[in-house]
C-alpha cells in the first residue's frame, strides 16, 4: 500500500511540475515584454494575480481528475495480463496518443482554468458552460470508477488488450458495451464544453476514433471465443446505451418486485 501510494505521489508531482510550467510558459509568452524572458516565479506570481474562483475550482478538479486517472490506470509490471495468453490485436500508436491525450487534456485544462489564455484555441469563456461541462465530467468519473470496479480482473487497456476470463454484463455493462471508453468520451466533452478550448474538442475527436477502431477488433475476437457475446452484442450498443435498453431493464425491475 505504501510503495503504492509513494508511485501515485510521483505521478501527481511529476504532473504539477509540468503544469507550472506550462502555465509558466504561457503567462511569459503573453506578458507584454515577451522580448524580457521572466522566471518562473515572476510569472507565477503574474498569474495567480488574475486567477478567479472559478478558475481555482476547475484547477482543483483537474488535480482529482489526474489523481483517479493515476490511480486506476496503474499499470505496472502489467499486472492487467497476469492469467490472460491471448492478445487482442490493438493500434500499436495508441499507446502514445493516449499518453499525449492525457498531458495535453491536463495540461490544457488547467491552463485555461488559471489563465484563459489564448494559446489553448479558446471558443467562450462561459460560466454558465464553464459548470454545465464539469457537472458532465464529474458524472462521467463517476461513471469510469463503477465501469472500472465492474470489470476487475478482467480489465486490460485498449493499447494493449487480452481475451478477459469472462464476459460481464452486469453493472454498466447490461446497458452499454464499453462502459470505460463511454465514460472516457464523456469526461473529454465535459472537459471541452467546460473550457471551451478546441485542443481538448481535438483530444476528443481523436480519442473517439480510436476507442471506435478498439473496440471493433475487441469484438472480432470476443464473438470468436466467448458463443453468448453475439447475443449481448445484439442486445447493447458499442459506447452508449440506446434508451430502449433503459426502458426495458427499468420494466423488468418493477415486474421482479
Amino acid at each position: 500500500m505504501y510503495s503504492k501510494t509513494r508511485r501515485i505521489a510521483r505521478r501527481f508531482s511529476f504532473a504539477v511540475v509540468s503544469l507550472v510550467l506550462i502555465i509558466s510558459g504561457t503567462v511569459w509568452a503573453e506578458t507584454e515584454e515577451a522580448m524580457v524572458q521572466v522566471t518562473p516565479f515572476s510569472g507565477l506570481k503574474s498569474l495567480m494575480s488574475h486567477v478567479t474562483t472559478d478558475g481555482l475550482i476547475g484547477t482543483l478538479f483537474v488535480i482529482v481528475m489526474a489523481l483517479v486517472s493515476a490511480h486506476f490506470y496503474n499499470h505496472k509490471d502489467n499486472r492487467y495480463a497476469q492469467g490472460k495468453s491471448e492478445h487482442i490485436s490493438s493500434p500499436g500508436s495508441f499507446r502514445y496518443v493516449y499518453r499525449y491525450i492525457q498531458l495535453t487534456t491536463i495540461g490544457a485544462a488547467a491552463g485555461t482554468y488559471l489563465t484563459h489564455s489564448s494559446i489553448f484555441l479558446l471558443v467562450h469563456q462561459s460560466i454558465l458552460l464553464f459548470y454545465s461541462g464539469l457537472a458532465i465530467a464529474a458524472i462521467a468519473m463517476a461513471l469510469f470508477v463503477t465501469a472500472k470496479l465492474n470489470l476487475g480482473e478482467h480489465y486490460s487497456p485498449c493499447f494493449d488488450s487480452y481475451v478477459p476470463k469472462d464476459i460481464i454484463q452486469d453493472g454498466l455493462y447490461r446497458y452499454v458495451r464499453h462502459p470505460i471508453y463511454m465514460s472516457n468520451i464523456l469526461l473529454l466533452s465535459g472537459m471541452g464544453l467546460s473550457t471551451g478550448s478546441l485542443w481538448i474538442l481535438l483530444n476528443l475527436v481523436l480519442l473517439t476514433v480510436y476507442y471506435i477502431r478498439s473496440a471493433q477488433e475487441e469484438e472480432a475476437v470476443l464473438e470468436l471465443r466467448f458463443p453468448a457475446y453475439r447475443e449481448y452484442r445484439a442486445k447493447t450498443n458499442m459506447l452508449f446505451p440506446s434508451f430502449r435498453i433503459w426502458l426495458q431493464n427499468g420494466f423488468r425491475k418493477q415486474v421482479s418486485h
